[in-house]
């Protein structure tokens, strides 16, 4: 919906978007939150370089696309993606989801997955 009111709207012409949410939060922020959220310990590691290319070519990620994948981790780390502009806010017409709700609501829908799988299971064993 929101695509077509822009794309329908005046004065988008030529515009560029930076869509992100109202704030911006760092890996460990969002690790630490996790963690509080599911009372698990999850801890945060940045994968060196070199470990992170061994990683993604052993997962089979093309060689060609190795680079691309590691300058975005990079730029993930060093804060350069962390950019605020109110874009999405304006766009939309109201605020971004909370870091804290966003985890709330993504931890909720895997436990409602794995109660199902586990109904799913329990269903097929008495059969």
């Amino acid at each position: 919906m929101y695509k077509r009111q822009v794309l329908a709207g005046d004065g988008h012409e030529y515009s560029t978007y930076e869509l992100s949410g109202d704030e911006a939060w760092s890996l460990e922020e969002y690790t630490a939150e996790v963690s509080r959220q599911s009372g698990r310990d999850i801890p945060y590691r940045q994968v060196p370089v070199a470990e992170y290319r061994q990683m993604l070519s052993a997962g089979g990620l093309p060689e060609t696309m190795l680079d691309a994948f590691i300058e975005t981790e990079d730029a993930i780390a060093q804060g350069q993606l962390a950019l605020v502009t109110g874009d999405l806010r304006r766009l939309t017409g109201r605020p971004s989801t909370h870091l804290t709700a966003a985890i709330r609501e993504a931890l909720a829908a895997i436990h409602s997955v794995a109660v199902d799988d586990e109904v799913t299971r329990s269903q097929r064993d008495r059969s």
